[in-house]
């Protein structure tokens, strides 16, 4: 939600961003012994004056799971992958990874308002029951994984 193209740059997040690879020689390249989050830690490494510019332009198409359960398992297995991470880097209270995690169903709406055209805003807000089901199996998996998680996150 963090990405819709409507969003201004302030709140837009830089995921799937494309690097030159002079970056990756200056900077060093992604830690490959993180099973998630390898993007973000690469972009905290980055100076001010490199960090991607935020374009809406620009939109990146995902494949995502098209059945409820499918959709759920996956938004399980993201969240238990986030856990891990945060277990890497210090974090070590579930409840409280649940909560911030599970926090973000107060901005969907907001964010889906104002990051997506009319025809589809509308179609996001119907879907928000399963919005709100797949952040709670997200929030589970960051408990979970934060809990039990290995750093490699293959561990479900």
């Amino acid at each position: 939600m963090r990405r819709l193209p409507g969003l201004p740059a302030h709140k837009a997040l830089r995921y799937g961003v494309s690097f030159d690879r002079k970056l990756f020689d200056r900077y060093g390249l992604f830690d490959e012994q993180m099973a998630t989050g390898e993007d973000t830690e690469f972009l905290e490494r980055l100076p001010k004056a490199v960090v991607p510019l935020w374009e809406p332009a620009v939109l990146t198409v995902h494949r995502n799971e098209t059945r409820l359960i499918r959709v759920i398992v996956d938004q399980y297995l993201r969240g238990y992958r986030y856990g891990t991470y945060l277990k890497s880097v210090g974090h070590r209270k579930p409840l409280r990874i649940f909560k911030g995690v599970f926090r973000d169903r107060r901005n969907v709406g907001k964010f889906a308002k104002e990051g997506l055209a009319e025809e589809d805003r509308r179609f996001a807000m119907l879907s928000l029951p399963i919005v709100w089901a797949a952040l709670f199996a997200k929030s589970l998996g960051a408990a979970v994984g934060v809990t039990h998680g290995d750093r490699t996150g293959t561990r479900p």
